[in-house]
């Protein structure tokens, strides 16, 4: 079988980034299939172009596109046009149809891909990482969103076009899931799920502290993120003693903002430690009780990888995020929830926390074990390969 992918987004073999969703599956189809994938020359995590080595060789192609430094820009619209418009031209000009195609947003990507497999009968699955366009939307400011919904009318319209003719349809959530389904306007869309999941990480199992607690946040300092209710949980710990310290770990729009944060009110025990790599980010979070799964009220995020990486590196998950990630805790007993941007339902949380240091610590053993048994790219991927194999039975 030849199977296609389409993903201008995810790490590819050998960069120096952690593995992703795509790299994974590349991995794997390639002991079972005869797969390609088809990337852009523009790493959109780093925002530098990607240099071709010998990934044509390898069985990765990279398609030119201009690049982009804001991730809400029309210069990226323009970019992600450009990739889309590329991909249905070298498939029109492919002499060799693949049997299944794979392809994530953007969406007029989708869009052109759903008409090229209903012209040439190529079976179609549609992989919801994000959705768009709501994702750019909830950029707006709230006055205004009105209008980026009507500006984004046509992106919606693509999408939906493409729920629709697509054979299966499938997601990181059951939410996403269930989303997609609905937009494509056909009740029983054949459909299914797979976790984001993470890789094993190599935390050293080290005794944490019995009189401070740790907490930890990992990811991007972006408009989604509620770094905001963090600082300000922080300025009331330290201006009341209390033994709670915060490790903030990544880049973006607000890391100046929170600098100045920091300094203005002399929070002693707020670390910002930048974009830790691999190994640096599981030694810190080895010393951590706790993971900070913080999101804003409006974030459209389901079931993102931060809960997976905070499980694997044997973390206690507090959480904000609505929905099928708070249900998730709830089922699989990895953590509590709070109320979003609220610092008062967040300090609930970490008082009582620090209260049971050690209890925190077995808990967060507890959550290593299941995510090796439930969350690791193993025991979803390989499920997941297995499906979009057996297309043709699973559709």
């Amino acid at each position: 079988m030849k199977v296609l992918l389409i993903n201008a987004f995810d790490k590819l073999p050998g960069e120096s980034f952690r593995d992703q969703r795509y790299t994974v599956l590349f991995k794997k189809f390639k002991e079972k299939a005869n797969v390609e994938w088809w990337s852009a020359n523009f790493h959109h995590w780093s925002h530098s172009k990607r240099s071709r080595n010998e990934l044509e060789i390898s069985g990765v192609s990279l398609i030119n596109v201009p690049s982009y430094k804001n991730n809400i820009s029309i210069i990226r619209f323009l970019s992600h046009f450009i990739f889309s418009l590329k991909v249905f031209l070298r498939l029109l000009h492919l002499r060799s149809r693949p049997n299944v195609i794979l392809a994530i947003a953007p969406v007029e990507g989708l869009f052109f891909i759903a008409i090229y497999c209903r012209i040439f009968k190529v079976k179609f699955i549609v992989d919801v990482l994000d959705l768009w366009p709501d994702l750019f939307i909830e950029a707006f400011p709230l006055k205004v969103r009105w209008f980026g919904k009507i500006l984004l009318m046509p992106m919606h319209w693509m999408a939906n076009y493409a729920y629709r003719h697509a054979d299966h349809i499938t997601s990181v959530s059951k939410t996403y899931t269930r989303i997609a389904v609905e937009r494509s306007g056909i009740k029983d869309k054949p459909s299914s799920y797979y976790y984001l999941g993470s890789p094993v990480s190599e935390c050293v199992l080290v005794t944490k502290s019995s009189t401070i607690l740790k907490c930890l946040f990992a990811g991007q300092f972006e408009y989604n993120y509620d770094v905001e209710t963090i600082l300000q949980a922080a300025k009331v710990c330290h201006d009341s003693n209390k033994k709670i310290e915060f490790f903030l770990a990544g880049s973006g729009s607000k890391a100046s903002f929170m600098k100045e944060y920091i300094d203005r009110h002399g929070l002693s025990n707020v670390h910002l430690v930048g974009w830790l790599g691999t190994d640096e980010l599981n030694h810190l979070a080895s010393e951590c009780h706790v993971g900070l799964n913080s999101y804003k009220g409006h974030a459209t995020q389901s079931i993102p990888t931060k809960y997976f990486d905070y499980l694997s590196m044997g973390l206690v998950v507090f959480n904000s995020l609505d929905g099928e990630m708070s249900e998730l805790i709830a089922d699989d007993v990895s953590g509590l929830n709070y109320i979003s941007e609220s610092k008062e339902s967040l300090l609930t949380l970490l008082d009582d926390a620090n209260r049971k240091h050690d209890e925190y610590s077995k808990w967060g053993e507890k959550n290593r074990k299941l995510f090796l048994r439930k969350y690791s790219f193993d025991a979803i991927y390989e499920s997941m390969v297995d499906q979009v194999l057996n297309v043709d039975i699973a559709i």
